[in-house]
């Protein structure tokens, strides 16, 4: 957002042929009149230290420019300054605040009414879609959370997963749009395990050869059931759910697919996966400390992991680390 609002700005002195002019853009809520903190998307000139502040920050002529602007609910021109207000149809307000060494006339205030306009729609189309992500983030949480509870386990455990997969994925060279699909997508790794029976799910005990074979069917139920849906974070779910049990040297399961053959999604949820499940408590089994989780993952390089990721894993365990201490059970 902030990146669409600083563009913004240099295409405003661009039409207007300004220089050394001094912006703000911001997005306000509600309760300005509030003291509340309101969101700086963009400024340039003496203005660029300034980013979210609250109203008693902002310098005086502004504080005093966004007020009147605000209680008028309409834009206006005072001297060498212009003051936009936008509202638009969903009730968002938005303040465009421009000093300038000149006044300003009618065909510069009607350039910048038009200009500002479209950018308070603008922005808030994309506010509505951070708005979807973040919902779609939750309800994918919601989702795994609902499995984990249903086995008896935590909660905590899928978001921690998600975190876990979006800072690996970065370390191992995808960009952000592929790292944050992951991290949207990873909670849903043990989705199938919906379709499990709960005598087998919640056993506390070993299986059985034939208990065993139906809970690895979970990876292929969860792939099964997401892959029909179009969204790409279902899509990539579906690969994380039918590949985070796939091994690096070929004896995972449902496929047996070896090495590069798993998809880097699923490469990652796996090793992040079984991090985090070694260090909480189960019904099966105690929490392992730190020192013992990273001796299995030390033993399982090139077995179980692809071997860069358990050193991505290695040289960030402090980042990790902190996420688990953020996020706990």
């Amino acid at each position: 957002l902030k990146m669409f609002a600083s563009a913004v700005l240099k295409q405003i002195c661009n039409l207007l042929n300004l220089s050394g002019a001094i912006f703000y853009c911001t997005s306000l809520n509600d309760d300005f009149n509030e003291d509340k903190n309101y969101r700086v998307l963009a400024v340039s000139g003496q203005m660029e230290a300034f980013e979210t502040k609250t109203k008693s920050e902002l310098p005086e002529h502004v504080r005093s420019a966004f007020e009147y602007a605000l209680s008028k609910k309409k834009s206006y021109i005072n001297g060498d300054t212009y003051t936009g207000y936008f509202s638009t149809s969903l009730g968002s307000e938005n303040l465009l605040f421009v000093s300038m060494e000149r006044e300003l006339d009618d065909m510069d205030k009607q350039l910048l009414d038009i200009y500002a306009s479209n950018v308070a729609v603008t922005y808030e189309n994309l506010l509505l879609k951070d708005e979807i992500l973040d919902t779609q983030r939750e309800l994918a949480y919601l989702l795994g959370e609902a499995v984990e509870q249903r086995s008896k386990e935590t909660g905590s455990h899928v978001r921690r997963v998600a975190l876990y997969s979006h800072l690996f994925a970065l370390k191992y060279g995808l960009d952000e749009k592929q790292a944050e699909i992951i991290k949207l997508a990873s909670p849903l790794h043990d989705v199938g395990k919906i379709a499990i029976p709960d005598d087998i799910l919640k056993k506390p005990g070993s299986f059985t050869p034939d208990e065993w074979q139906i809970m690895q069917s979970h990876a292929q139920l969860g792939a099964d059931l997401l892959h029909s849906n179009e969204n790409e974070v279902i899509q990539m779910g579906s690969i994380i759910a039918g590949q985070h049990h796939e091994r690096w040297d070929g004896t995972g399961y449902p496929n047996q697919l070896k090495g590069e053959d798993i998809h880097i999604a699923g490469r990652i949820t796996a090793i992040a996966d079984v991090f985090d499940a070694l260090g909480c408590k189960r019904c099966y089994k105690e929490a392992w400390d730190i020192q013992a989780i990273l001796a299995e993952i030390d033993n399982q390089k090139g077995k179980q992991f692809e071997p860069k990721l358990v050193e991505i894993l290695h040289e960030n365990i402090e980042e990790v680390l902190a996420i688990k201490e953020q996020h706990p059970d």
